[in-house]
């Protein structure tokens, strides 16, 4: 099984989107053999452990009161089957073995994030990606390309930022071990990662990346550490970003994203979208998969491209799709969750990694704001693999206690 879990790594740093929702079944296999198996090894413990957690019960139950009562029940058939099965794979049993083995995910963390973060720099270096260049198809990679975004293995400079996100913790945990050659290790896979983050230039993934870092060494008193790291990562920008008039355009791109094109406009105007949905369908929305069905029927401009027809907000399309009944069932977990790994973060030999995983799940939490995270798989299997994690540490504390 330990050898087995090292393919989740791989799957989701090296295989693009599309070429995932091709062959999702696979995944699906991987996954089902790790429930089986702690299910056998566990029996009654690892029972309890997954019908003792109400709150993501209540969660799921109520994605399913939003799928039951959808305007359009077939177009979200396939994604409801996987919110439900899929969360649950990874949140009960990936992460309950992320966990067991958490030394040897980081080394596979730290090195597949490197070797992501090089591409990306490869393809803003040449100014092409082979992969979408002679192999796979990618309606985004022209669009991007021009802008001097890089989208290395995951399709989007978006998603690429979430991916860069998501996998620093598992770095910072090799910087605080106390051996010196996993140090060098995750001092240098930060670094090369946290350039080709900036480099994605998505906002939200940035100072997300920025909230989770500065949360845990603020909290371990690694002050002079975090102005260290924030220093090196800006000279090197500015260094890269002036180092030939190709790059110079960086720096266009860079004030153009920051300053210039926010998409704060954008985004005010889904509000009231949502909010109309929300009026005629108040306690479990219009459905899952339905906002873009219905986006015609409820937003005041129209001809608006099939790609853009969302809010570009997590939070606004659950309360669009699930309602205030699913709405408040998803803060409802996270609070649940993030309460109980309050007592498990004291705990000497799990602490420093479980205090690591929360800050990757509040930045995970802060990047939901700027898109539709549990839409694309690779953000879907952080978020619940994260989520995970915290609770099988807090569940191991009560126990303990």
């Amino acid at each position: 099984m330990s050898r087995i879990i090292f393919l989740f790594p791989l799957w989701i740093s090296l295989i693009p989107e599309n070429i995932q929702n091709r062959y999702y079944l696979f995944f699906r296999i991987f996954l089902i053999p790790m429930f089986i198996y702690l299910f056998i090894r566990y029996a009654q413990k690892y029972l309890n452990y997954i019908l003792g957690d109400f709150p993501y019960w209540i969660f799921l139950f109520s994605l399913s009161l939003s799928f039951i009562f959808a305007q359009n029940q077939a177009i979200g058939l396939t994604r409801i089957y996987k919110l439900i099965l899929d969360s649950l794979l990874i949140y009960f049993s990936l992460a309950y073995l992320v966990r067991l083995y958490k030394k040897n995910i980081s080394h596979a963390f730290c090195f597949l994030g490197t070797f992501v973060a090089f591409i990306g720099l490869l393809e803003l270096f040449y100014h092409k990606n082979i992969l979408y260049e002679n192999f796979i198809s990618n309606p985004f990679y022209t669009r991007y390309l021009q802008r001097f975004r890089i989208m290395s293995t995951q399709l989007h400079p978006s998603v690429l930022g979430t991916y860069f996100l998501s996998v620093l913790p598992f770095c910072y945990y090799l910087i605080i071990k106390n051996k010196k050659s996993l140090k060098i290790l995750g001092i240098t896979s930060s670094i090369l990662i946290w350039l080709g983050l900036i480099l994605t230039f998505a906002r939200s993934a940035i100072l997300g990346a920025m909230i989770s870092l500065i949360i845990f060494l603020w909290q371990k008193k690694y002050k002079k550490f975090l102005a260290k790291i924030l220093g090196i990562i800006i000279l090197i920008l500015l260094l890269f970003t002036f180092f030939t008039n190709r790059f110079y355009a960086l720096h266009k791109n860079f004030l153009d994203l920051w300053i210039k094109r926010t998409s704060i406009s954008y985004r005010l105007e889904r509000f009231p979208t949502v909010f109309k949905m929300l009026k005629e369908h108040p306690f479990t929305g219009v459905g899952i998969e339905n906002f873009r069905y219905l986006f015609d029927k409820y937003h005041a401009q129209q001809n608006i491209p099939y790609e853009f027809k969302i809010p570009d907000n997590m939070y606004l399309m659950l309360l669009a799709e699930t309602g205030l009944i699913g709405f408040i069932a998803f803060l409802y977990f996270l609070f649940n969750l993030l309460r109980k790994s309050l007592k498990a973060m004291a705990d000497e030999e799990n602490g420093q990694f479980l205090r690591l995983c929360i800050c990757g799940f509040f930045g995970l939490l802060f990047n939901m704001f700027s898109y539709d995270l549990f839409y694309w798989n690779m953000p879907f299997c952080f978020f619940w693999m994260y989520a995970g994690i915290i609770k099988s540490y807090s569940d191991l504390q009560n126990e303990k206690n």
